[in-house]
């Protein structure tokens, strides 16, 4: 009896372990992810190609922001 019980601790910390990788590897790729779709926006600031005002550059930084900060606030 004491074996199964050992059995099962033993699958038990697997479990843990395993949903600590698929934590360290799903969050690593987005993560990856994001930081590459904020790059992409930094792409438009290319004045040769786009024409934009001062204005419309902060209202896509506070929509950045806002996003992040939503995050941040869903963990508190």
């Amino acid at each position: 009896m004491e074996n199964n019980k050992d059995l099962m601790v033993e699958e038990v910390v697997e479990m843990e372990v395993d949903k600590k990788e698929e934590f360290k590897l799903q969050s690593t790729h987005l993560v990856r992810k994001a930081i590459a779709a904020i790059e992409n926006v930094g792409k438009a600031s290319n004045s040769k190609k786009f024409e934009y005002t001062e204005e419309e550059v902060e209202v896509m930084f506070a929509a950045l922001e806002e996003a992040i900060q939503n995050l941040i606030n869903a963990k508190k």
